[in-house]
C-alpha cells in the first residue's frame, strides 16, 4: 500500500484523486479549460486587430480628405484596409483549421 502511494505521487497524481474516473474527469476538465483559454485569447486578438484596422481606415480617410480628395474617393481608397484585414483574418482561420489535402 505504501509503495503504491509513493508511485502515485511520483507519477504526478495527487493522492486525493484516487479513483481512475476522477483522474479522467479532471483530465477532461483541464483540456476543456485550456481550449477555452486559447479560444478567448484568439477572440481577443481578432477584436484588437479589427479595432486597429478600423482606426487606421478612419485616419487614412481623414488625411485624404485633408489632402483634397472627395469623401467618396477617400472611402474607396480606405477600403483597402478592410480587404487586407479580411485576408489576414482568413490566413489566421486557415492556420487553425485542419485540412486533409490530397
Amino acid at each position: 500500500m505504501e509503495k503504491e502511494k509513493k508511485n502515485r505521487i511520483a507519477k504526478g497524481f495527487p493522492t486525493y484523486l484516487g479513483s481512475e474516473e476522477m483522474r479522467r474527469v479532471s483530465g477532461i476538465l483541464r483540456i476543456a479549460w485550456s481550449i477555452f483559454k486559447i479560444a478567448f485569447i484568439l477572440f481577443f486578438i481578432w477584436t484588437i486587430m479589427k479595432w486597429n484596422i478600423r482606426k487606421a481606415r478612419k485616419s487614412l480617410e481623414r488625411e485624404l480628405i485633408r489632402a483634397g480628395f472627395p469623401r467618396g474617393e477617400a472611402r474607396k481608397i480606405s477600403r483597402v484596409f478592410n480587404i487586407l484585414g479580411d485576408q489576414v483574418g482568413s490566413f489566421m482561420r486557415s492556420s487553425l483549421t485542419f485540412r486533409i489535402r490530397g
